[in-house]
């Protein structure tokens, strides 16, 4: 390891033990909550999953609310998104991903730079019963009932520790999850011997949806891991002329739709297909593609499970009713 990775594995050491010997104290609200997250920074699917952890608890009879930080945002107080106004929302005050799930989901979403400050709030107004984080599993302060974590290839094939490599903190630190999705190549037996054994093991699939559309497409994306969305592309039948990413919460300017049009005329393509993620902060150049004549086509990212899905219901069920 190095200098830096050294320090940061203390830091991330000594917050975990704070948390463990109950030193640093951690936050009830009076609604169950679930976390989903990762042990990694980049992308690994964790809207598309939040976004099936809320339709699944749909089908329990609950009415979730979503708590997110609103990952570069430039506001900086709590916001909350009802579906209803999503549309007309700006993503400097909300972030990205939360827009995104509150069309998606048609659940609010509670932003606040303390998701346990959101979690709060969401109990306090009574905008659902049951709280489900997105990206929560590093934060602690919230008491959680059910922590689900996801586990890509990269996880476990790159193990070294910010800012050297890409996780959070160890993998050991899986030992924590009550469900564990495996996404890609990644066996179980790459895990067993972190995780816990009462935690539930499934694997997690990924669907991409391409509308239909007119003519020839590039693809454009700021993603964490924008690779994804390309093979989603090519698993979906659909081919490109180019691809063209942005860094993750990419803040699209004009001088980048100018761009994004010249790459289209360029290579005689007549839409751009881009991400649920992007659209939201792409749509306020809508004029400017529709004066170049070229589609600006949202594609859709699903999340599925293989595995004893019903487990995972019946553990939802037990732990949010415990």
């Amino acid at each position: 390891m190095s200098f830096l990775e050294d320090g940061y594995a203390a830091v991330v050491g000594w917050r975990n033990r704070q948390w463990d010997s109950g030193r640093r104290p951690r936050v009830h609200v009076t609604l169950p909550v679930v976390s989903v997250g990762n042990l990694s920074v980049g992308g690994t699917g964790k809207t598309p999953v939040t976004a099936l952890v809320v339709d699944m608890l749909k089908d329990l009879g609950r009415s979730p609310v979503i708590v997110a930080r609103g990952y570069g945002r430039r506001h900086r107080g709590l916001v909350v998104i009802q579906p209803y106004q999503a549309d007309g929302m700006d993503p400097d005050v909300t972030g990205d991903e939360p827009l995104e799930l509150a069309r998606r989901c048609g659940v609010p979403v509670v932003v606040a730079r303390r998701k346990v400050d959101a979690a709060i709030h969401a109990a306090a107004e009574h905008l659902g019963d049951v709280i489900v984080v997105d990206d929560g599993f590093q934060h602690r302060d919230l008491v959680r009932e059910l922590d689900i974590v996801i586990i890509d290839a990269a996880t476990i094939n790159t193990p070294r520790l910010l800012p050297k490599g890409r996780l959070r903190e160890p993998l050991a630190n899986v030992s924590r999850a009550h469900v564990v999705l495996l996404h890609g190549d990644v066996e179980a037996s790459r895990i067993d011997h972190v995780r816990s054994q009462d935690a539930l093991l499934l694997h997690v699939q990924f669907t991409t949806t391409v509308p239909p559309f007119n003519g020839t497409a590039i693809a454009v994306c700021g993603l964490g891991a924008p690779q994804r969305f390309y093979n989603g592309l090519a698993e979906a039948g659909t081919s490109i002329l180019g691809q063209t990413s942005f860094a993750d919460h990419h803040r699209y300017l004009a001088r980048d739709v100018d761009a994004i049009i010249r790459q289209a005329n360029t290579l005689g393509a007549s839409a751009v297909l881009t991400t649920e993620k992007d659209v939201v902060k792409l749509r306020v150049w809508q004029q400017r593609f529709d004066a170049a004549r070229i589609q600006l086509v949202v594609c859709g990212v699903s999340a599925s499970l293989e595995g004893d899905v019903l487990a995972v219901l019946h553990m939802m069920q037990d732990r949010l009713q415990a």
